[in-house]
């Protein structure tokens, strides 16, 4: 990162701050995508394992 001398004291230059938060920014939002992928596939197993446990067979009869 280019830094600028005023009197002495390093600040940073603002342009290239700028570009580093927005690469940032879109990496977190590529991050939040696989995140939002990934716990659909959770939410789907979890769906999937509850209904073969909730189903039963045709010939079975549940008495209460």
């Amino acid at each position: 990162m280019k830094k600028a001398s005023v009197r002495g004291l390093s600040v940073p230059d603002k342009t290239s701050n700028q570009s580093s938060v927005i690469n940032e920014q879109s990496q977190l939002d590529k991050l939040a995508f696989i995140a939002a992928i990934l716990a659909l596939i959770a939410a789907a197993i979890g769906l999937y394992i509850a209904w073969r446990t909730l189903s039963l067979p045709g010939d079975t009869v549940v008495t209460v």
